[in-house]
Formats: C-alpha cells, structure tokens, sequence
C-alpha cells in the first residue's frame, strides 16, 4: 500500500511538471494589456515618450533621423494632454514645427488619416488568447537568470488567422508578469519585406506597461528598399 501511495504521489508531481511546461496563458494575456496600458482608461499619471526613427539605404547610408520627446498626461475622465518636449530631425531642431503638427492634429479631429497616416504601416498582431491558445506550440522553457523563456509559434496542422506572429517571450515564473517579447509575423505587411518587434515590460504599482517597442523592418516599393528601426522608449513614469 505504501508503494502504491508512493506512485500516485509521483504521477501527480509528474503530471503538475507537464501542465507547467509552457507559458502559462496568463503571461500572454498581460502582455495584450501592458502594450496598451499607459494610454488605457485604467491608468492616470503622466510619462515621458521618446520616439527614435531611422530610415536608411540597405548599405547604411541614413536618410531620415527623427527623435521626438514627448511628455504625456491622463487624468480619470479627462482628454490626454500631449506635450512636445524636444523633437529634432538630421540634427536639426523640430520641436515648433512637431508642435504645430501636433496642435493642428488635436484641432481637427475629425476622424480622417492625416498625410503622415496614410503613409504609415498598420501592423495587427495576434498573439496567443483563451481562444487560439490550444493551436500553438510552445518549447521547453528554459532559465535566464530569474526568468524563463519559451518560444511559440501557430501549430502546423491549425489554421493560423490573419496577423498571427511567432517568437519567444520571458516571464516571472513566480509572479508570472512578462519580462520581454520578440516577435515576427507569419506574413508581413503590404511593402514589407522583413519585420520584427521586441517589448520590454515594466511595472508601477498593479500596472504592467510596454517601457520599449523596438520595431525593425526592412521593405519598400520595387527596387528602392529602406531598412527602418523604430525605437519607442517610456520613462520617469509617474502614477496617480
């Protein structure tokens, strides 16, 4: 009988080892709400957003290096308020004319894509839920100092929907809050050749939010191809 009760003890730590074998679903879910969390209903403070672009030739040769820093403000029940800080483009300083754009912007509102919207490109992005969960495969997570990684991508024989990506991400094995996330689309954007995204995850208080959207791509019309990296970084991040 002891040797018995010794075998269902080991088959239930063996089976709990099994179903923790890949990234808990709740590490996925944090992620789709930190991307969006500091601009959501649920967060009121304010946060300084730099935003760094450099478009290039494939051979290195810089065309276009914007930086513009912003300083963001949300208050329960108020509009966010927008601040330009700095903005600077080929070493030249923008900052009036950033502010202008963005003033005009703000005044209009009337719903329709501006010059500079139509020209960018709209990524969707689904990553693993409570529905698409069962459809993908995860490898063995593995250690990284205090965190795990695992990777994950559409399973073969499921069908993947529109904007489904691959890549890995690393968590907090003990509070389960996503550490930081590299993706690459199944199928890219129109003009889009390559592209992947990197998040890195902070937290203030009960909010996790995206402190870095890394965005490298490379596309373009025919012959003439630019490579673009996209650097988003959030800091001084102050909570209400």
């Amino acid at each position: 009988m002891k040797q018995l009760s010794t075998t269902i003890l080991f088959a239930l730590v063996a089976s709990t080892t099994f179903a923790a074998d890949q990234p808990p679903l709740e590490v996925f879910e944090q992620v789709a709400k930190a991307v969006n969390q500091l601009e959501s209903e649920d967060f009121s403070g304010e946060f300084t957003r730099t935003q760094h672009m450099v478009v290039s030739k494939l051979n290195g040769q810089v065309k276009n290096d914007e930086t513009v820093v912003e300083r963001v403000t949300r208050r329960a029940g108020e509009a966010t308020v927008t601040s330009i800080v700095s903005a600077t483009r080929n070493g030249e300083d923008t900052t009036e004319e950033i502010a202008r754009e963005l003033r005009e912007r703000e005044q209009e509102k009337t719903g329709k894509k501006t010059e500079d919207e139509g020209k960018s490109v709209s990524v969707e992005v689904d990553l693993p839920d409570a529905e698409s969960f069962a459809n993908y495969r995860f490898g063995t997570p593995e250690s990284l100092g205090n965190l795990l990684v695992s990777s994950f991508e559409p399973s073969p024989d499921s069908d993947a929907e529109e904007g489904a990506v691959r890549g890995r991400v690393a968590w907090n094995p003990e509070t389960l809050d996503p550490a930081w996330m590299e993706i690459t689309p199944l199928e890219n954007p129109t003009m889009v050749k390559e592209m992947e995204l990197r998040f890195e995850f902070a937290k203030i208080g009960e909010h996790i939010y995206a402190k870095r959207i890394l965005t490298e791509a490379v596309g373009g019309l025919f012959f003439i191809k630019r490579a673009i990296v996209a650097d988003m970084v959030v800091s001084d991040v102050v909570a209400y």
